[in-house]
């Protein structure tokens, strides 16, 4: 008995949500024939879009971004990938007359209904729209991209309390808003500044604009969830290799590379510093280590210079191929990073200590007692003044860099 009564309890929920579905997507279909019988053919500077108070001529558009994760952050092909969900919402006057008789479904109630259009459904109303892009992205994937348009009205979002009627002045309280929402995978291209590599801080940004209309008639704004959204990823979002800073929002400019012109524009930034313990432990602590290896030579009495000759080279083809692991993960740069200058710096100090072997041998050879003073030198002054430069190089390469990581922060 009690397995037949759950039965029936399922059965009813089922055709309830199946019913509403239903419903919900009558209604929409209902609302779809109804604009393109009515063949507005309403392009944007002719809708009636809601006016900033600031500045009547111009249009507001509101942007939400939600960043679910950011990864594959890959310096040698100036690229990152992120999974976003991105929504521009405007509001429109002119649809909310033909739209209330479709999406009020009782007033009295506070009940209402959301239609979600495909692009193509979107694009048979022949409805003026906010043609945002993500300027910077090079390639988004399809398969994993989601398109959709949603319609709300403008009763249900002053009932929820997502709006206040004060927010509009009397004339403009009534209007639909869509929102564009686009969702998935995309590979943006980016600017990164190596010189301080590995103790490097870098900048991620995500450019959002509508290049097809000027910035004097619309304007985009980041809306409190997108903050809001930006300071919870800072404090609990992860990115391999990195430590996340900071993130914000900021309003600029996208320039017309042809005509000049200028559009609205929002982007997303991100400060990121490397995880550089990696390249200390991994890297540079093990080139010192050969460095000090090679200078130990000057413990060998100078009579064994095969032994020493063979310890330097032997350092010197570590030194390669540690030059070639660092490599791979960096592209073809124009300068030189830190690691660079202690990669180079070390190819020079794991070389002298052959040449003063060398001299030191021939003076043992003529039975000059020169040489003792040379190797006693050679042990103390040589790794020295290697790890004094060390330190010269990142001080250097540090000072006033404003890609310098919080570690060397001081020297910004």
């Amino acid at each position: 008995m009690k397995k037949k009564f759950n039965f029936w309890i399922i059965l009813f929920i089922f055709n309830l949500l199946f019913f509403n579905a239903y419903a919900l997507d009558s209604r929409c279909n209902s609302l779809f024939k109804s604009i393109i019988n009515n063949e507005l053919n309403l392009q944007f500077d002719e809708l009636d879009y809601i006016k900033t108070i600031e500045n009547e001529s111009q249009a507001e558009a509101s942007v939400h971004v939600d960043i679910k994760n950011i990864s594959t952050i890959d310096v040698k092909d100036n690229t990152f990938e992120a999974d976003l969900i991105i929504s521009v919402s405007w509001k429109i006057k002119n649809l909310y007359p033909l739209s209330k008789e479709h999406m009020i479904l009782n007033k009295g109630k506070f009940e209402y209904w959301y239609c979600i259009f495909t692009p193509e459904e979107f694009e048979k109303m022949q409805i003026g729209e906010v043609f945002f892009e993500t300027i910077n992205s090079l390639k988004q994937n399809e398969n994993l991209i989601k398109d959709e348009y949603k319609f709300d009205i403008s009763n249900y979002l002053y009932d929820s309390g997502m709006y206040s009627v004060t927010d509009f002045k009397d004339k403009n309280k009534d209007f639909i808003e869509i929102t564009h929402i686009k969702k998935g995978n995309f590979t943006f291209s980016n600017d990164y500044n190596l010189k301080a590599f590995p103790f490097d801080r870098q900048l991620l940004k995500i450019k959002i604009a509508d290049p097809s209309r000027g910035k004097n008639s619309l304007k985009l704004l980041a809306d409190n969830y997108t903050k809001n959204g930006l300071e919870n990823f800072r404090l609990n979002g992860k990115i391999l290799e990195w430590k996340i800073v900071d993130s914000y929002a900021n309003h600029y400019d996208e320039e017309n590379p042809i005509d000049g012109s200028a559009s609205s524009g929002l982007e997303l930034i991100f400060e990121i510093e490397r995880n550089f313990q990696y390249y200390i432990f991994k890297i540079i602590c093990p080139i010192i280590l050969i460095l000090l290896v090679c200078w130990s030579v000057f413990w060998i009495h100078p009579r064994e210079l095969e032994s020493k000759l063979t310890i330097t080279i032997v350092c010197l083809l570590s030194l390669i191929a540690y030059n070639f692991v660092i490599d791979k993960d960096l592209p073809k740069l124009s300068y030189l990073t830190i690691l660079d200058y202690i990669v180079l710096l070390s190819y020079v100090f794991a070389t002298i200590p052959n040449f003063i072997s060398i001299y030191s041998f021939e003076k043992h050879r003529v039975k000059k007692t020169i040489w003792k003073i040379v190797d006693k030198k050679s042990r103390v002054y040589g790794p020295s003044i290697y790890l004094i430069l060390v330190l010269f190089i990142i001080f250097i390469n540090s000072f006033k860099n404003e890609n310098t990581s919080a570690f060397l922060g001081f020297l910004r």
